[in-house]
C-alpha cells in the first residue's frame, strides 16, 4: 500500500474489528477519528514497523473511551481536545500502550468542557508518550495540557519524552485545574525542550516518585 491501508472517514467507526492481520503494507494500517479509536478491537496484528494507527480530530463524544494496547503505536496527527459537556470524556489507556505525536501536536484535556485521562501503566508495561520521529529530538511535540474542566487524572508508570515544544509550558502543563487534580506516580519526564511540569497558582499536582532527566528547563 502506498498510503494508509484502511481509512475510516468522518463519523465512521467499526461495529466489530478483531483478529485481523495486515501484511506487507508500507503505510499506516488505520487512519481514524479520535472519537472512534475505541472501536478498534483486540487480537489484530498490524505488522506496521515504524508506522502506527493514525488518530485525527477531537475527542468530543461523552463517556469512557478505552484505547487498547496493540502491536502498533497510536500516531497523534492533530492537537486533540479531549472534553465534552455533561459527564465529560474519560480517556483510559491500557498498560503498555505507546502514543506518538507528530510535529507540534498535543493533547489538550478539558480545554472547553469536562475531561480526564487515566494512563496507568505498570512497572513491566509502562505507558509511553513520545515523538513520532524515527530519530526524536527535544521539542518535537508540544505536550500534555490540562485546563479548568478537568475531572481528575492519573498517570502511573508513564514516560513523557521529547515534548516541550512550547518552552514556557513544558512537557506537562496545568492551567487553573484546581489542587491535586492530577496524580503522577512512578513516571519519567525526559528530553523536554522546556520545563518538565508547569502549573499556575490555581493548580497543583500530586507527585510521587517522578524522575526528571535531560530537560532544558526546571523540573517544575
Amino acid at each position: 500500500m502506498k498510503y494508509v491501508a484502511l481509512k475510516v472517514t468522518g463519523t465512521g467507526y467499526f461495529t466489530s474489528f478483531t483478529n485481523n492481520t495486515f501484511e506487507n503494507n508500507l503505510s499506516p494500517p488505520i487512519d481514524i477519528s479520535a472519537n472512534y479509536v475505541r472501536t478498534i478491537g483486540a487480537g489484530n496484528v498490524f505488522n506496521s514497523g515504524a508506522y502506527g494507527i493514525v488518530v485525527r480530530g477531537n475527542l468530543f463524544l461523552e463517556g469512557t473511551h478505552f484505547w487498547l494496547k496493540h502491536d502498533a503505536a497510536y500516531i497523534i496527527n492533530d492537537v486533540i481536545d479531549i472534553n465534552s459537556e455533561g459527564n465529560g470524556v474519560t480517556l483510559t489507556k491500557a498498560p503498555g500502550t505507546t502514543i506518538k505525536f507528530n510535529l507540534d501536536k498535543a493533547f489538550r484535556v478539558a480545554y472547553y468542557d469536562f475531561g480526564k485521562i487515566i494512563a496507568n501503566g505498570t512497572a513491566q508495561e509502562p505507558l509511553i508518550f513520545t515523538s513520532s520521529k524515527p530519530s526524536p529530538a527535544k521539542g518535537d511535540w508540544r505536550g500534555l495540557y490540562f485546563y479548568s474542566g478537568l475531572n481528575g487524572s492519573s498517570f502511573q508508570y508513564c514516560q513523557i519524552l521529547y515534548a516541550g515544544r512550547e518552552t514556557s509550558y513544558g512537557a506537562f502543563a496545568l492551567f487553573d485545574t484546581g489542587h491535586n487534580s492530577i496524580t503522577l506516580g512512578n513516571c519519567r519526564i525526559a528530553y523536554s525542550l522546556g520545563q518538565g511540569i508547569t502549573y499556575d497558582d490555581n493548580s497543583s499536582v500530586n507527585i510521587s516518585t517522578v524522575t526528571f532527566d535531560n530537560n532544558n528547563g526546571a523540573n517544575y
